[in-house]
């Protein structure tokens, strides 16, 4: 992540005349921030590619807007604890969510437990869920599968339990931040 804002800021000034403050003191925070304004820009809905879901930001936006969301009152011994996925969506019209959380690493190589958690609490609230982590990246933007629930585990029999993992191009990402 840092030697992508590296590059980023390097290219910002080449023709003398472009000059940009950003001042924000959290690497994570400047992520999620930036995330949110580019899938509020261009994310388009799920595509699919040989029956595997993917994350779709080809500029038709669709009328949702991602704000972080709060999770209240889902553990009786500590009433107050409280969850809050970054990037939440509810279509009432179609009845699908999504939950996605930025992340600001660049490698996964485990489950994160508190998507698989978002997950879990958030299902009933639509007849489709939607899930995925929201990594930076160098190259091309892609998904991959991270979590493929077997039917024997899953909550709902109705509802498949997927996480993605989604790797945006940085670059993209933080000139659409800027703007």
């Amino acid at each position: 992540m840092v030697n992508n804002l590296i590059r980023f800021y390097q290219g910002l000034d080449s023709d003398g005349t472009t000059s940009r403050d950003i001042k924000y003191y959290s690497y994570s925070g400047i992520w999620e921030r930036a995330v949110e304004k580019y899938l509020n820009k261009y994310f388009s809905g799920i595509g699919q590619n040989n029956g595997q879901d993917y994350l779709e930001f080809n500029g038709n936006n669709f009328d949702g807007n991602f704000a972080k969301y709060t999770i209240k009152h889902y553990d009786k011994a500590h009433p107050d604890n409280k969850l809050e996925p970054d990037h939440y969506y509810l279509d009432k019209t179609s009845h699908i969510q999504y939950i996605f959380d930025s992340k600001y690493y660049v490698k996964l190589d485990k489950l994160d437990h508190k998507q698989f958690v978002y997950h879990a609490l958030l299902y009933r609230k639509a007849e489709r869920t939607y899930n995925s982590l929201i990594m930076p990246t160098r190259g091309k933007t892609r998904s991959e599968m991270l979590l493929d629930l077997s039917d024997e585990y899953l909550l709902d029999p109705n509802q498949k339990m997927q996480i993605l993992l989604t790797h945006l191009n940085t670059q993209n990402v933080l000139e659409n931040f800027v703007e």
